[in-house]
């Protein structure tokens, strides 16, 4: 069983930013994916030990880790491969633009993380809500290695304070875990989306969201969380209406027989106003 399309359509909804700045919610959402990417790295990937990553793009080692850390972030905002579309902030969906690969190397590995290699010290990032990682930590021999921020449990919450749910925590772990395969029952509860995150994060992040989900699944907000035998489509770009596609076609369809009975009155001699086409 999988999230349903009506579940996930709100949760997908709520999470949109009340905030009328397009940029604030592009760059919160931006920031949280990349922290998220990065835990998905560390537990998931590399099964690290160690704090800090190397991403130094002069070693194999580094190249190696920023090349599966920007698949975790691709896992993460892909909605759908054909047509191409992506989460371009929590609550909207966008098929323009930069794509998702490109958007992760320029926004965070050729800019924040190549200047903070250069920097006297690691810099916090972002810097605005709040910190959730260490940029230009020394690692490998170089100053590429990235590392969670100590602050990075308390700061979380402030990455989805404007959103327009009351249960963000719960929105955001339905949308994440679209993909992932539910026990076969009607409807989930917070103890089902703890394990579906397990799936995604490390054990820390998990316990951390686990709480959240906790005291939402306490409110009267809380949504039901409905299942469904497959995976949804809900938020793919929609196709284009058979109305547009048909007035598209009419038009075609037009321009060609105007077009054709003009060298008609051409062949035949039969002069008329070329100006009023």
């Amino acid at each position: 069983m999988y999230i349903a399309d009506d579940a996930l359509r709100a949760s997908f909804d709520r999470l949109l930013s009340s905030d009328p700045k397009a940029k604030k919610g592009l760059e919160r959402t931006s920031a949280l994916m990349y922290f998220l990417a990065f835990d998905a790295l560390v537990s998931r990937v590399l099964a690290s030990k160690t704090d800090v990553v190397d991403m130094n793009p002069s070693s194999a080692n580094g190249q190696y880790n920023r090349n599966q850390f920007v698949a975790q972030y691709l896992n993460l905002v892909v909605i759908s491969q054909s047509p191409a579309a992506h989460i371009h902030k929590l609550g909207s969906v966008t098929t323009e633009g930069a794509r998702p690969d490109k958007r992760i190397s320029a926004n965070f590995l050729t800019t924040p993380l190549k200047r903070a290699s250069q920097a006297a010290e690691p810099n916090e990032y972002p810097k605005r809500p709040s910190p959730l990682l260490v940029l230009g930590v020394a690692e490998g021999g170089s100053r590429w290695g990235v590392m969670r921020h100590t602050d990075w449990k308390a700061n979380l919450a402030s990455f989805l304070a404007d959103s327009n749910s009351k249960t963000p925590f719960t929105d955001l772990a339905v949308v994440l875990s679209r993909r992932h395969k539910m026990p076969a029952k009607t409807h989930l509860d917070h103890t089902d989306l703890t394990n579906a995150l397990k799936a995604l994060f490390s054990d820390d992040l998990s316990d951390v969201w686990q709480k959240h989900l906790r005291i939402e699944s306490k409110r009267a907000a809380c949504p039901e969380i409905s299942l469904q035998p497959s995976e949804s489509r809900v938020l793919y770009p929609q196709a284009q209406s058979a109305t547009t596609l048909n007035s598209r076609v009419g038009k075609i369809s037009d321009r060609n027989r105007i077009s054709y009975l003009e060298r008609l009155l051409t062949q035949n001699g039969i002069p008329f106003d070329e100006r009023l086409r």
